[in-house]
Formats: structure tokens, C-alpha cells, sequence
């Protein structure tokens, strides 16, 4: 009886695995042909217009790119006469033939009322360079200029113009235009390198006026060759450094973390300095001046200027190399360091002056104040009204 049902068993079982499956039934196994593209392409997404030759006009709104490097000659090469414009460089270069730079044009020029524009990605190469004589050669009269309100410009260099580097405008701090330049670089320019209202990790060198004007910078930096400022910002320069050959090598009301320096003139000029250093090579100028407060502070001047000159000074050092100044504090020092070489110069001149630090190498005044409090001089005359807590 066991043996019967055995065979009966693997009879039924013999049944099941030979019959063929039809309840997974597979077709070809051969795709029907190549995979066809499942992302939309740049075009797609957002129509661009190319830009293959020179002067061009954008006269309607929409984005726009370079197909390669372009030339023009005496003329604007690419004019803006249109709000709501996205000009992409696309990593080439805009040139100009043009044999004298004081008629070569602009190389994008934005109409004075055009907003909402942006410009990247690319390379202006103009032939102005610079000597002794003064700034000439071939090439663009400016590089990018004009435009009104949102105007943004990055990733942009501009080379060797006769006139303006990059200038956007809204640095006034009455306009409150929101035009920006972001990571771009200008070299060899004969007035001002960047305008703009806010200006980004980008740098200005070899500028005939002003390297950098904006309300507001932050790591940038910018060097007047001739007669400008190395960097005005009206509220705030963070991170940054400004030099000049003859003018102020930075002016702002907020100065953080910045280095200013001048050839023959004061080299940082603020309402508040914090973290800053100020050089200063004149005579008679300032390395830092700070109509308010000076905080953490380095500055030196080479003549008979001042190496600090504020109202409030704290934690700061401040050097003369001639016969004036270390540090001037027309209110209070606190925790400073002054040092003056000359005997006819001073430390450290202070209305109150508390646990400062001065020295007159030239054995003269190392410290002048009202009141003195837990005050050291290393070297030089102590004149003080009153004395607390020092010898």
C-alpha cells in the first residue's frame, strides 16, 4: 500500500514539472531600439538666442550666449537695450580691434534704464596698458557700464580699458539699487575699476582713480596706481584690502578685519576699525584714522603723522617712525601699546589712558595723558595729571 502511494506521488509530481508554464508567458527578449533621451536639453528648459558676430544688439528680453571668441572694432560690441536680459559669456572672450581705446566703444554697454540684467562667464581683453606716462594703447574705452536697478555681474574679467573697468552703479547711498559684481577681477584700467552697490570676492588692481566704490565690500581687494582711492565703501568693507599711490588706501564707516594702506596719505580711514591694520608711508598722516572706535588694531606712520588716531582706542598698537604719534587717543586707551623713535615725538597721547603699554625710543614723551592708570613706560617720560596704581 505504501509502495502504491509513492508512485502515485511522483507520478502527480512528474506531471507538474514536465508541463509547460503558460501563466508566464515572456516576449522577445530583443529591444525595440535605442533608448530614447528622457532630460529636456538646455534649449528646452529655456530658450537662448546665440550671439556669433559683432556689435549686437539685444533688444528683447530672454538670455543670450557667446558661440565663441568675438571681435569688433571701433564700436560697442554687445548693447543691452532691454530689461530682463541673461548674457552668458560662456567662458570666451570679447576683443576689440580698434586702434585707439578713446574711440573703441564699450564692450557691453547696458542703457541707463535696463534692470534686471545678468552677465557672466567670460573674458573682456582690451590693449590699454600702463607707464609712466599715463594709460594708452588700443582696444575698449570701457568695459561693462550703465544699467539701473538688479544688475548682476560674475565671474567677468576685464583687462586693459582706458576708461572704466566694470560700473553698474547704485553706490550712492541715497539710490539703494541693488547692483552687484561677484568674483570678477579688472587689471590695468584708467578711472575707476569696479562701481557697483555691493561688491564680492573680486579685485581692482592698477586703477588710474578710485580701485573699488560700493556701499558695501567683502574679500576684495583694490589698488589705485595714480590718484584714487584704493577702496570707498560707504557702510562696510569686511575682509578686504585697499591701497593707494597717493590717495586714502581704504575710506568706509565699518571696517572689519581689512588692511588699508597708502603711499603718501592715510591708509585706513573709518568711523569704527575692528581687527584692521593701517599704513601709512606720508608724512603727516595716519596709518589708522577712526573718527569713533579703534578695537584690535594695528598702525604705523613713517613721518609725523599718526600711527593711530581715533577717539576710543582698545587693545591696539600704534607706531611712529618719525616724530609724531604712536597712538592718539582724544578720549580713552585702554590695554594699548604706543611707539614713537624720536624724542620730539609722543607714545601715547590719551585723555585717560588705563594698563597701556608706551615707548619713546628716543628717550622724549612715552606717554602724554590727563589720567594714567596701571600704565607702564619701558622707555621714555611719563606727563600725567593724575597717576593710579604705577609709579
Amino acid at each position: 500500500m505504501k509502495t502504491n502511494l509513492n508512485i502515485a506521488a511522483h507520478a502527480l509530481l512528474s506531471t507538474f514539472i514536465l508541463q509547460p508554464s503558460t501563466s508566464f508567458a515572456q516576449g522577445s527578449l530583443t529591444p525595440p531600439g535605442a533608448p530614447a533621451p528622457t532630460m529636456k536639453s538646455l534649449d528646452q528648459i529655456e530658450a537662448r538666442t546665440p550671439i556669433s558676430q559683432l556689435p549686437f544688439t539685444i533688444n528683447t528680453g530672454g538670455s543670450y550666449y557667446l558661440t565663441g571668441n568675438l571681435s569688433t572694432g571701433g564700436s560697442n560690441a554687445i548693447v543691452i537695450a532691454a530689461s530682463g536680459v541673461a548674457l552668458d559669456l560662456n567662458g570666451f572672450t570679447i576683443y576689440s580691434s580698434a586702434a585707439l581705446a578713446q574711440y573703441g566703444g564699450t564692450a557691453i554697454l547696458l542703457s541707463d534704464a535696463m534692470t534686471d540684467v545678468t552677465i557672466q562667464n567670460g573674458h573682456i581683453q582690451s590693449g590699454v596698458t600702463h607707464s609712466a606716462f599715463g594709460y594708452f594703447g588700443a582696444g575698449f574705452g570701457s568695459g561693462i557700464t550703465g544699467g539701473a536697478k538688479n544688475i548682476h555681474v560674475r565671474n567677468v574679467s576685464v583687462s586693459g580699458c582706458l576708461y572704466y573697468g566694470i560700473w553698474v552703479g547704485g553706490y550712492f547711498a541715497t539710490t539703494q539699487y541693488s547692483t552687484e559684481v561677484e568674483s570678477c577681477q579688472v587689471q590695468t584700467v584708467g578711472s575707476a575699476g569696479i562701481i557697483a552697490a555691493t561688491v564680492r570676492n573680486s579685485s581692482a588692481l592698477d586703477c588710474g582713480d578710485a580701485a573699488i566704490v560700493a556701499l558695501q565690500v567683502f574679500d576684495s581687494q583694490g589698488v589705485s596706481s595714480v590718484i584714487g582711492s584704493g577702496m570707498l565703501a560707504y557702510y562696510t568693507a569686511q575682509n578686504c584690502y585697499g591701497y593707494s599711490a597717493a590717495n586714502i588706501g581704504m575710506t568706509t564707516s565699518l571696517a572689519l578685519n581689512s588692511r588699508g594702506e597708502s603711499a603718501s596719505n592715510d591708509g585706513l580711514d573709518a568711523d569704527n576699525a575692528e581687527n584692521c591694520t593701517g599704513i601709512s608711508h606720508g608724512s603727516g598722516y595716519s596709518g589708522i584714522f577712526a573718527f569713533k572706535t579703534t578695537i584690535n588694531c594695528f598702525g604705523s606712520t613713517a613721518g609725523n603723522g599718526y600711527g593711530i588716531n581715533t577717539s576710543t582706542a582698545q587693545n591696539c598698537e600704534g607706531d611712529s617712525y618719525g616724530s609724531g604719534f604712536g597712538l592718539y587717543a582724544s578720549y580713552n586707551a585702554l590695554g594699548c601699546y604706543g611707539l614713537c623713535q624720536t624724542a620730539s615725538g609722543v607714545g601715547i597721547h590719551a585723555y585717560n589712558a588705563t594698563y597701556c603699554v608706551s615707548q619713546n625710543y628716543g628717550a622724549g614723551t612715552a606717554l602724554q595723558t590727563t589720567m594714567a592708570t596701571g600704565c607702564i613706560n619701558y622707555q621714555g617720560t611719563t606727563s600725567a595729571t593724575y597717576k593710579y596704581n604705577m609709579p
